[in-house]
């Protein structure tokens, strides 16, 4: 994953960082936040790891096919609270695996931070009916 080409168009703001939300007590460290020197945009990025398996049925390699989408949208809306003068252009997951690096680009950053923003709503509710008084 190291020698992948991504890397040499990033240079990053932000590594490892840890963000709160103090308002619902949720907090999470990303990944890394960069910024692409070709395309001049804020990139947020979350690393995965994978396991290709080959299907001898198919003649083909597994991919990854699970929507992380909610997850960014949690940094993004950390990043927006902690952090609102930061823009994010876009998402990206970037697995590494066996075989190759995939990347998995999330463009429609509000998108994600709806879905998540939607999934907390849900959990909340949840909560409170759980533990009533």
């Amino acid at each position: 994953m190291i020698d992948d080409p991504l890397w040499k168009q990033l240079t990053p703001i932000a590594l490892e960082h840890e963000l709160v939300d103090r308002k619902f007590w949720i907090a999470g460290k990303l990944d890394g936040l960069f910024y692409n020197n070709e395309t001049e945009e804020v990139i947020l990025i979350d690393l995965k790891t994978f396991e290709e398996k080959f299907d001898e049925a198919k003649g083909k390699w597994s991919k990854p096919s699970s929507s992380h989408s909610k997850q960014l949208g949690g940094y993004i809306d950390l990043l927006y609270i902690n952090h609102p003068e930061i823009s994010i252009d876009k998402a990206m997951i970037v697995y590494s695996t066996q075989r190759q690096v995939i990347y998995k680009t999330y463009p429609d950053v509000e998108r994600c931070r709806g879905d998540y923003q939607l999934a907390r709503r849900v959990f909340i509710e949840n909560q409170r009916k759980l533990h009533a008084f």
